[in-house]
């Protein structure tokens, strides 16, 4: 059962069935009599006794005192029902509460940008491109890779910036020269075979994987210092 189903059963049972307890137990709590009005049978004087003055002030402060009776306790009974969906309300976003809580607790924790980036050198690996000399395809995507990497484990759009303005920003956030230089070695040869038409050999390509493989694992163990 989740945590919907849950949080469900407990809204029904607390909007649903809650009043109705506290509406009944009012309900049996008072007296039948209670909502009994005036001049009804049980107030009336018999039909065999005297209809004298006296007998009829008597049945006059009785059914007078029945009626009183009767709206001081039908007050009692609604306000017993409002303090109970006043109590189911508050029960109610109570447990709405709680169940945001629980449902935010679940949630999966984010997958870091490392094991995103070694997962998509995988399957660039898996790609085929270089065996089927679509180099400049490869190239692209090993450079969108390691700056798609770049700017998850830093918080910054690195896929859209020239190198020199990604250079500036890694410097600005406190990134070790040697990390930005090894940087600058992978986009330069990417950029090469993407924008000067340079045509890379199968050991070229697996070379620049490999280095950005290790500038991957390098960065993320070391924070980047």
């Amino acid at each position: 059962m989740n945590n919907k189903d849950i949080l469900l059963k407990k809204n029904i049972l607390v909007i649903i069935v809650f009043p109705l307890i506290i509406l009944a137990a009012a309900v049996f709590w008072f007296p039948t009599v209670a909502f009994s009005s005036p001049g009804t049978d049980e107030n009336a004087v018999g039909p065999g006794s005297q209809d004298t003055a006296e007998a009829e002030e008597l049945r006059d402060i009785k059914s007078l005192m029945d009626y009183e009776f009767a709206k001081r306790s039908s007050a009692a009974v609604m306000a017993a029902i409002a303090v109970g969906a006043l109590l189911a309300a508050f029960l109610w976003l109570r447990a709405r509460g709680k169940n945001a809580e629980e449902t935010k607790e679940d949630a999966p924790p984010p997958i870091p940008p490392e094991v995103t980036a070694m997962a998509a050198l995988a399957a660039l690996d898996a790609s085929g491109l270089i065996e089927s000399g679509h180099f400049k395809e490869y190239y692209m995507r090993l450079s969108h890779i390691v700056r798609v990497y770049l700017g998850g484990a830093l918080n910054f759009n690195c896929v859209d910036l020239y190198f020199d303005e990604a250079a500036a920003k890694l410097s600005e956030l406190g990134v070790a020269r040697m990390h930005i230089a090894s940087f600058e070695a992978i986009s330069n040869e990417c950029d090469l075979v993407k924008f000067a038409k340079f045509k890379p050999c199968e050991d070229d390509a697996r070379a620049l994987r490999g280095s950005a493989g290790d500038f991957i694992k390098l960065t993320s163990g070391a924070g980047f210092r």
